[in-house]
Order: structure tokens, then sequence, then C-alpha cells
């Protein structure tokens, strides 16, 4: 499956998939990759998905997890507004 960049990854990786700093920083492994972006930056699906969460805890680690096709799963973090909600449909490209 191919997935698009939900970002545009101008700042870089700050951390990539099991990087070993980052398991010697937290205490665990990292299964994903981090892109920095500025804060409200619009993320777009990365691919045709449902929403299978939406975690909005005010001030906190705010969240949204995607489900794709094949098993895959796409998080998002540090997430300032949602723009769907839990069951939708995305498509590919679509704002989240």
């Amino acid at each position: 499956m191919a997935f698009n960049w939900p970002v545009a990854p101008s700042l870089g990786i700050s951390a990539g998939y099991r990087d070993g700093a980052y398991q010697a920083r937290f205490g665990i492994t990292h299964e994903g990759i981090d892109i920095p972006t500025l804060q409200g930056t619009t993320i777009l699906a990365p691919a045709d998905a449902v929403v299978s969460r939406v975690n909005d805890r005010g001030l906190g680690f705010n969240s949204l997890i995607l489900s794709h096709a094949g098993g895959y799963a796409t998080l998002y973090g540090h997430v300032t507004s949602f723009l769907v909600s839990e069951g939708q449909t995305v498509r590919a490209g679509d704002p989240i």
C-alpha cells in the first residue's frame, strides 16, 4: 500500500522507525516516524481510511487514528483541532 505524506516533511524527520536514540531516551520502541511541523498545520489523510479514533484531551496529547486497508493504521499526535469524526470515511488527501 502506498501512502502520501500527511504533512510536508520540510522540517525533516525527528524520530525514525525503531529509532535507537528514541528508545534510549524514552525507554520504548518507536514504531513509527515523527514528522515535526508548525502547530496548526493541516494534516492530510495519507491514503483512504476510516477514522477509528479521535482523542480530544483538551490541553493534553490530542490524537487521531486512521485505519487503512491491509491492517495498517496511522496515528497523528499533538493535533490542534479535528476536521473529522470517528467512523467517518476519508480519501487520500482529505484534510483531517
